[in-house]
């Protein structure tokens, strides 16, 4: 998956329109990000702690209005990286992590 080749972005789009989760486009997204440090060691990280997070990806993006803010936030954070921005990625990166675990919590608070 590359950052320049967004087509898994639209995907996610539409799977938020069609009122679906998305988690392959989130993956996607993700591991586009790590592909794009450029560092192996990384990636490898990564595709460890995906399998690992699964099932609390899954549930991030099925509390209500979670799919359509991961989306606005993986939007947010491409919107920084093509800017060349970092700290700018960094920031929406970190507003995106805040809200998974926000919305974690509240999963977990609901009896979930």
């Amino acid at each position: 998956m590359c950052i320049r080749d967004r087509s898994w972005l639209e995907r996610e789009a539409a799977e938020v329109a069609a009122g679906r989760i998305g988690i392959e486009e989130d993956v996607a997204f993700h591991r586009a990000i790590a592909d794009a440090t450029d560092n192996r060691i990384f990636v490898r990280l990564y595709d460890g702690i995906s399998e690992l997070i699964h099932g609390s990806r899954r549930d991030s993006l099925s509390v209500v209005g979670g799919a359509a803010r991961s989306l606005a936030d993986h939007q947010r954070v491409l919107a920084g990286i093509a800017a060349r921005d970092p700290r700018r990625a960094r920031a929406a990166m970190t507003r995106h992590l805040d809200h998974v675990a926000a919305q974690i919590r509240d999963h977990i608070a609901k009896g979930g």
